[in-house]
């Protein structure tokens, strides 16, 4: 560097550390939107092809490749794409392997975002959707058409934790040519190996565990196949989704204590789901580690462990205000959504469904 340069320039130029003699425990936080080549023809041979190395800040840096390599094997893929939260996962899903025409078939019990996405954004796309049972094979098979290219499920459902059969759902769908996505946010990643069980598409909000401390706000894609990484990873660049490498640190550090949270969350839930089986008030808990739970054969044989949340109902004399009072009376819960962070949450769920029947009474999640 010139040094007869301006003070003004010259601070603006620091000397670039390439020593290679520093580690730490974490990785170091690289912020870039610009991000510079070493001449001008590396600058062109990086647009004349396939996105290779690191081009522009919104797609990715050291930090950003970092969390989507431990995210991978977090779900025992080969490639992830971070965005922005969990229904940025479930949309780039969507836009990425979808099209005008297309048909889409969505487990009742998910997440409701996601299934609200078809009915309104996705069907103006000209992509139609239905419902089905996940629960009842019988279901998934007559809804299918022609023209179905994909099959949403929750392993355990959103909010009522019934817990399908994983393995016999994927085959049902690769027999019709379709691919299985499936948002297993309940359990981590951590839990059950979901591509172990067929699933071709791994969604999950890592707002939950993975930050772990309810100050983030991240997804993540994952798959097992090359051409369906290509398909995500393309579509994450048209669509200019990006995350901040500071928010990538923080969920790299979460990482750290997640399987050590997990299973202490895990075992207080347990704890306080058995609880509440015994209370008068209640008419049922829906949590799969009950033997009472919908799925809970399934859950034993799939799961290595249970995870932290879960619901229950109050009887039916006790109205939506007595429920209101229960929550409002709690002094250890907040009351909002998301879970997976170090406190407790609470709320008041209302429940739709098309095709599956609403757990009766007024229903509390935790």
């Amino acid at each position: 560097m010139n040094q007869t340069m301006h003070p003004s320039t010259l601070v603006l130029h620091p000397a670039q550390a390439t020593s290679l003699d520093f580690k730490a425990q974490n990785i170091a936080v690289y912020r870039a939107s610009t991000v510079l080549f070493p001449n001008a023809q590396a600058l062109a041979a990086s647009q004349a092809g396939p996105k290779m190395g690191y081009t522009y800040g919104t797609h990715g840096t050291p930090t950003t490749a970092a969390l989507e390599t431990a995210m991978a094997v977090n779900d025992g893929g080969i490639g992830c794409a971070l965005v922005s939260s969990g229904l940025a996962a479930l949309s780039l899903t969507n836009l990425a392997l979808l099209k005008s025409g297309d048909h889409v078939l969505i487990a009742d019990n998910s997440y409701e975002p996601n299934r609200r996405m078809f009915a309104g954004l996705l069907n103006g796309l000209g992509v139609t959707c239905a419902s089905f049972n996940p629960l009842d094979l019988a279901s998934l098979n007559a809804a299918f058409t022609p023209s179905t290219k994909l099959v949403w499920a929750e392993p355990v459902g959103s909010n009522t934790q019934e817990v399908c059969d994983l393995s016999a759902l994927a085959a049902a769908v690769h027999a019709r040519g379709a691919l299985l996505a499936v948002d297993h946010t309940w359990s981590a990643g951590v839990l059950i190996n979901v591509f172990k069980h067929g699933a071709d598409i791994a969604v999950q909000a890592m707002t939950k565990y993975q930050s772990g401390h309810g100050d983030v706000l991240m997804g993540s894609v994952v798959w097992a196949d090359d051409a369906i990484g290509q398909k995500i990873k393309h579509a994450r660049e048209m669509l200019g989704y990006s995350v901040s490498p500071d928010d990538c640190s923080l969920v790299l550090r979460g990482m750290h204590t997640m399987h050590l949270r997990l299973k202490a969350q895990g075992e207080a839930a347990v704890q306080i789901a058995q609880w509440l089986a015994t209370q008068g008030a209640v008419a049922q808990v829906l949590h799969p580690a009950l033997p009472t739970a919908v799925g809970h054969d399934l859950w034993k044989r799939d799961y290595s462990d249970s995870a932290t949340l879960f619901a229950f109902t109050l009887k039916p004399e006790y109205d939506q205000a007595a429920s209101y009072r229960f929550v409002n009376a709690l002094q250890l819960f907040g009351i909002g959504f998301s879970w997976g962070s170090t406190q407790s949450l609470v709320l008041n769920q209302v429940i739709h469904r098309s095709v599956m029947p609403r757990p009766a009474g007024q229903l509390i999640r935790l």
